[in-house]
C-alpha cells in the first residue's frame, strides 16, 4: 500500500512473476493481492497456488477421519468416517476446527449435499442419516430404517428431495429436505459396490458406476 500511495506500477513484470502471483505467494496475502488489482494490476498468467492447512495434534491422530466435504456460505463441512467429530473449516480466515457429531463407529457417512441451511450426509455404514444446521451447527439424525454396510455412496440435491446412490443397498435413498421425512425407491440391480457418486444433471441425478454394468 505505501508503495501504491508512492506510485509504484501495478503492471506485470516482462518475463517473470507478475506481481499479484507474487502478492498470492507472500503469506497467502489475497488482500494485498485484491489491493493490486483494485489498483490496476493484470490477472493474466495468475496462476494457480496450492496450499495447504495444518491439523493440529489432535485432529491428525486417527486414519480415515473425514469423507467428503461440501460448504455452506463462508464454512465448509468435513463429514465423519472414522471420526468421532466433523471437520469445519472458515473460507475466509482457514481455521480449522472440529465439533462432535454424536455417533461413534466406523465408515458412517459418504457423502454430503445442502439443502437450503441443512446439510444432509448419506449413510454408509451408519443407521441414520446425518444432519447439520449450516447457521447453528447443531446435529441432529434421522433414522433410514435400512440395515447393513456400504448402504450409499454420495448424495445429490434435487428440488426439495435429496437422493443417495446404492452401493450395497438395493434401493434409492430419497430424503424430504423440508420434512425430513426418508423413503426407499427399488433400484432393481442387486450386487455389492454398484455406484459410487450421484450428481444432478438438468432434472436427471447420473450415478457413478462402480463395479455396476450400468
Amino acid at each position: 500500500q505505501l508503495l501504491l500511495e508512492h506510485g509504484a506500477s501495478t503492471a506485470d513484470r516482462r518475463d517473470g512473476t507478475p506481481i499479484l502471483q507474487e502478492a498470492l505467494n507472500f503469506n497467502r496475502s489475497t488482500k494485498i493481492a485484491q489491493l493490486l488489482f483494485d489498483n490496476g494490476a493484470s490477472c493474466e498468467n495468475v496462476g494457480l497456488s496450492p496450499h495447504y492447512i495444518p491439523l493440529n495434534k489432535d485432529l491428525k491422530s486417527k486414519p480415515d477421519r473425514w469423507m467428503d466435504i461440501a460448504s455452506y456460505k463462508n464454512k465448509v463441512f468435513c463429514i465423519a468416517f472414522g471420526a468421532s467429530t466433523l471437520l469445519v473449516i472458515d473460507g475466509n480466515s482457514e481455521e480449522v476446527r472440529s465439533i462432535p457429531c454424536g455417533v461413534i463407529g466406523s465408515q458412517k457417512w459418504q457423502g454430503i449435499a445442502c439443502y437450503g441451511n441443512k446439510l444432509f450426509c448419506a449413510p454408509y455404514s451408519g443407521s441414520d442419516v446425518l444432519v447439520i444446521d449450516g447457521d447453528t451447527e447443531q446435529i441432529h439424525t434421522i433414522p433410514c430404517n435400512v440395515e447393513g454396510e456400504k448402504k450409499w455412496h454420495g448424495i445429490a440435491a434435487y428440488g426439495k428431495k435429496l437422493f443417495c446412490a446404492p452401493h450395497y443397498a438395493s434401493s434409492i435413498l430419497v430424503i424430504d429436505g423440508e420434512t425430513e421425512e426418508v423413503k426407499t425407491i427399488p433400484c432393481d440391480v442387486e450386487g455389492d459396490y454398484k455406484w459410487a457418486g450421484v450428481a444432478l444433471c438438468g432434472k436427471k441425478l447420473f450415478c457413478a458406476p462402480y463395479d455396476a454394468s450400468s
